[in-house]
């Protein structure tokens, strides 16, 4: 038993300091783009989103890039970058005499609106880059540290953001038939849920939740001819870590209690 948690808690620190050092590598970029978008350089920021798009699947600033490569065509160098594209007019009136000839830049009226976008770029950002997914399906596993209850189970569950940090959960688990070893007694187990998860998202890519609920949990006994079963509710509580594998991709890692017994499962979710 002692194996089994030093096992877990070796993984659960192995995907952490890996998704931490990927996260903050893209915000990191994520960063620097917001920076060189407040001070007007557009081009250089345009490939700083580029590349943090590259880098974190999750996230859609398709809005920023594109605000970014209208910018970076502007003339007289407004996009803020080297060696930018310039929009020149092909038939440009040829300055005769003293008539002055009046700058696109003026023309445009870009020198008042070239930065009228920036604190809405910048505002922005952050919350175009969650995921815009409210529901997931999938499948998990579960252990039962427990050396009466069915040590393993296979099950489903369904969740659904009912605010942007609140979530709410229903799973069902069906626990293999286990001997306990105890005048041959064969024991089985099934566990219905539900749950209420607070997100603390770590990035684009972790998020941790505490959860509570409650559970309808059923159980049978059975001895050679004979068999007893009989079901009852139970109070949950625990927490998580999910870690986002693109836009529609999500894996979990859950230790929890029920009741008075201590559960650990993992599973894979499809978000949509």
């Amino acid at each position: 038993m002692n194996n089994i948690n030093k096992n877990f808690i070796v993984l659960a620190l192995l995907c952490v300091s890996a998704t931490a050092a990927f996260s903050q590598d893209c915000n990191s970029l994520l960063h620097r783009a917001t920076e060189l978008v407040s001070q007007g350089n557009y081009c250089d920021a345009l490939q700083y989103f580029r590349r943090y798009s590259n880098c974190d699947a999750t996230a859609d600033v398709s809005t920023e890039i594109a605000m970014c490569e209208r910018r970076c065509r502007l003339p007289d160098g407004d996009g803020g970058g080297e060696n930018q594209p310039v929009n020149q007019p092909v038939n440009q009136p040829v300055n005769q005499g003293n008539q002055p000839v009046q700058s696109n830049r003026a023309a445009t009226g870009t020198t008042s609106t070239s930065h009228s976008v920036t604190p809405a770029a910048t505002s922005t950002v952050s919350a175009r880059t969650q995921s815009s997914s409210k529901m997931a399906l999938g499948g998990h596993m579960m252990f039962a540290l427990d050396p009466v209850l069915p040590t393993a189970g296979i099950g489903a569950f369904f969740q659904a953001k009912i605010v942007e940090t609140v979530r709410s959960e229903v799973a069902f688990t069906y626990f293999l038939p286990k001997n306990t070893g105890i005048f041959g007694i064969s024991v089985d187990m099934w566990v219905l849920s539900v749950n209420g998860h607070y997100l603390f998202p770590i990035s684009n890519v972790v998020v941790f939740y505490p959860l509570v609920g409650v559970s309808l949990v059923g159980v049978s006994a059975s001895l050679g001819p004979y068999s007893s079963s009989g079901s009852d509710v139970f109070f949950n509580i625990g927490g998580g870590m999910e870690i986002n594998f693109g836009r529609n991709i999500k894996i979990n890692f859950e230790p929890k209690y029920l009741g008075g017994a201590f559960m650990i499962s993992s599973g894979i979710g499809f978000k949509f």
